[in-house]
C-alpha cells in the first residue's frame, strides 16, 4: 500500500474517533425529556386522567387577565 494512503487513511479514522469519542463526551449525561412530545404536553397522574401542561408565570399573568376582562 503507498504510505501516502496509509497516512490520509489514518488521519480520517483519527478524525472520525474524534468526532465520535468528542461527541459521546460532550452528550454524556445529558437528557432530553420527551414527555412533552406526547400527548401533546400532557402527562398521566397515578390515576391514568392527563392532568394539563403547566404554564409559565407570564402565561398564567395573560391568562388571569383575559379572564378578568371576560367577567366584566
Amino acid at each position: 500500500m503507498d504510505p501516502d494512503f496509509i497516512r490520509e487513511f489514518s488521519v480520517l479514522v483519527g478524525f472520525a474517533g474524534l468526532y465520535i469519542f468528542g461527541s459521546i463526551f460532550l452528550l454524556k449525561g445529558h437528557t432530553t425529556d420527551l414527555s412533552a412530545m406526547h400527548g401533546h404536553g400532557a402527562t398521566t397522574s397515578e390515576g391514568g386522567a392527563p392532568t394539563p401542561q403547566r404554564l409559565n408565570r407570564r402565561r398564567k399573568a395573560i391568562a388571569r387577565e383575559q379572564a378578568s376582562k371576560s367577567a366584566e
